[in-house]
């Protein structure tokens, strides 16, 4: 249930409009329109995924969907409201910081920025020395023996890494194990949480299209999208616009 702390503000009609087909959504400008049936895209949940209305790609986040928008279907670019990271040296965009960051090893001017860390087994490049352990382990386990950091070992299976988060999560999975924590996990990306309100305050901010599912009371700003279950974090919010 979402809850409003002041009521609405109103907005002046629009001179001239463009109805969005099966909806009664109306705009006066293409782009407003394009926006909306990305929106309406978001809705479409096919057992969990988000469809893209251009080519009915299933993605599993609004950010993995964004990505292949503004990679796949360039011309439809205005419709994407995450925040676009552009290289410098080339074309290439993304919504997705940590591909950026990867991409710009590929230029000279900009992989100096990195302090990288490279794999003498296959040259790829890592910004962690622990990030490249944990590929040795995956790709090149014939060489685990220079690992220097403690690995976690899975007492059920094979799996092995030096991320106590991931063997954690790993651990979740069997049976066996998953007793022995009390997480709670967000069924749409897997991440953990361990309390009930975090998991669902992280719905409402990274998988929107799911916030029905929050049984929590959600207090929703009047002025702009925030929302949250957490009455201090609403609490604080709504000094910005002040």
């Amino acid at each position: 249930m979402l809850l409003s702390a002041e009521s609405n503000a109103k907005t002046e009609p629009a001179s001239s409009t463009r109805a969005s087909q099966g909806s009664s959504f109306q705009t006066s400008f293409a782009q407003y329109l394009n926006k909306h049936e990305l929106k309406d895209s978001e809705e479409k949940i096919d057992y969990g995924f988000i469809l893209c209305i251009y080519c009915k790609a299933k993605f599993k986040s609004d950010t993995g969907l964004h990505n292949h928008i503004v990679r796949k279907h360039p011309e439809f670019m205005a419709t994407v409201t995450r925040r676009i990271h552009e290289c410098k040296m080339c074309s290439f965009k993304t919504t997705i910081v940590s591909h950026l960051e990867y991409h710009q090893l590929k230029h000279p001017e900009t992989a100096s920025n990195f302090k990288l860390s490279v794999c003498v087994h296959c040259s790829e490049p890592f910004k962690s020395a622990a990030a490249l352990d944990n590929h040795i382990i995956k790709k090149h386990p014939e060489f685990i023996c220079t690992i220097t950091r403690k690995i976690h070992e899975c007492q059920i299976c094979h799996f092995k890494t030096i991320k106590s988060s991931d063997f954690t999560y790993h651990q979740l999975k069997h049976s066996e194990t998953a007793g022995n924590y009390n997480f709670k996990i967000c069924g749409h990306c897997h991440s953990m949480f361990r309390r009930k309100s975090a998991l669902e305050n992280h719905i409402i901010k990274k998988h929107k299209h799911f916030i029905s599912s929050i049984t929590s009371k959600i207090y929703e700003c009047t002025r702009c999208s925030f929302k949250t279950i957490m009455l201090n974090n609403y609490n604080r919010h709504v000094w910005i616009h002040r």
